[in-house]
């Protein structure tokens, strides 16, 4: 095994000099970007003088208890989705994470607090991140067979259904898989559920690729809150665009977590902490 080294020599050269150099490499190298589904159309001019300030929109966002916070931005922004997911403020809530995996992980999260020990179905194109979110809140995961096209295959997902015989159930649904861009066809989902009288379920919606435009295509198919969907993960840093890769506008819809943080005065709480 290959020994690793966590100090070495500073490279030579002064700072100005090897942050110049940074920037040119990083410039040079976003010409030729491919690969990643990152929107680098970007001009954050205007924003950096927030850079000299620690901002941070600790707990919910509703209350912003931290004094130098930006939560009225970020009810801006959660106000913006939930009326394009067909959300009333009555009957949800959400916030801005630090990225998708996040948002999967605050999803998964609620599910497991209002069904507790249920298992967590999901397809074998899912993002990893449904998996690693899975295996950190101690679910049961049950990886479900995909389609040549990317989708959950349905059939199969029937199956496991008829395996496990589960009084309820979580499970990760795909609005655009990260190399296929499949999307999971949700009604059928529920229809399968209640086939198999499973009337107890939480279904999280991992729309980080498709999230930020799929509502304003014509035809499109629909996946809002109009359907009994219970959470949905939209990413900020792919079609929307923003200058910090972990997805700063990644957003994750939920209403019924118990989860609960006396410092941050109320529940529901975001998964993280120190948000910015």
């Amino acid at each position: 095994m290959k020994k690793r080294v966590f100090s070495q020599a500073a490279p030579a050269g002064t700072r100005e000099q090897r942050l110049s150099e940074l920037l040119e490499r990083l410039r040079r190298e976003s010409e030729t970007y491919l690969g990643y589904p990152n929107n680098q159309l970007l001009d954050h001019q205007n924003l950096a003088p927030f850079l000299d300030l620690v901002i941070n929109n600790i707990g919910d966002p509703e209350i912003g208890n931290f004094g130098l916070h930006t939560c009225e931005f970020e009810r801006e922004v959660i106000a913006f989705f939930s009326e394009l997911y067909r959300l009333s403020a009555a009957e949800g809530w959400g916030y801005v994470t630090n990225g998708g995996t996040e948002s999967n992980l605050h999803g998964l999260l609620t599910g497991r607090e209002r069904f507790p020990g249920a298992p967590l179905l999901f397809s074998e194109d899912s993002h990893y991140s449904v998996e690693k979110a899975g295996r950190l809140l101690g679910l049961n995961r049950e990886p479900v067979r995909s389609s040549p096209n990317g989708e959950i295959d349905y059939e199969a997902l029937e199956a496991t259904l008829s395996r496990l015989r589960p009084p309820a159930v979580i499970l990760n649904a795909n609005i655009g898989t990260t190399m296929k861009g499949a999307i999971d066809d949700v009604p059928r989902i529920i229809e399968t559920l209640r086939r198999k009288n499973i009337n107890r379920y939480y279904i999280h919606c991992d729309a980080a690729l498709f999230g930020g435009f799929l509502p304003f295509l014509p035809g499109a198919p629909c996946v809002d809150f109009s359907l009994p969907i219970d959470s949905i993960a939209i990413s900020g840093h792919k079609f929307i665009g923003s200058g910090i890769p972990a997805g700063r506008m990644s957003t994750a819809f939920a209403g019924t977590s118990t989860t609960s943080a006396p410092s941050t005065e109320r529940s529901p709480v975001p998964a993280t902490g120190y948000r910015c």
